[in-house]
């Protein structure tokens, strides 16, 4: 699940998405490609991905690939007074960073 409204305070990687032509390499600058890549806290890229023609397409595939998919099954919601607790208590989130090709950054998590 990709949150674009909140900032997590512990996370375990950096994802980075971004257009090429932010990047001021010389690409056609009216086709747009869009990469991502998954850094872990120690600086080693874990997974990417690329030729993405829409940013839709990469953060669908984001979070098909990191996006935690939590059942009900093996726990026992009954023992639980209040319900079912948030989805943040048992994921440790991913930062989110998307670049546009402005150069504006909009941050975020995947849960």
């Amino acid at each position: 699940m990709i949150d674009l409204n909140s900032t997590p305070a512990r996370y375990r990687g950096t994802i980075e998405v971004y257009d090429v032509r932010s990047l001021g390499w010389p690409y056609d600058p009216e086709t747009p490609e869009w990469r991502w890549r998954c850094k872990s806290r120690n600086g080693q890229i874990l997974a990417s991905g690329e030729k993405y023609r829409r940013k839709g397409g990469a953060l669908n595939a984001i979070d098909a690939t990191f996006g935690s998919k939590l059942t009900g099954h093996g726990i026992d919601w009954d023992r639980m007074t209040a319900g079912p607790p948030p989805r943040r208590q048992f994921v440790v989130p991913w930062r989110l960073v998307i670049v546009d090709r402005h150069h504006d950054t909009t941050t975020g998590a995947v849960y």
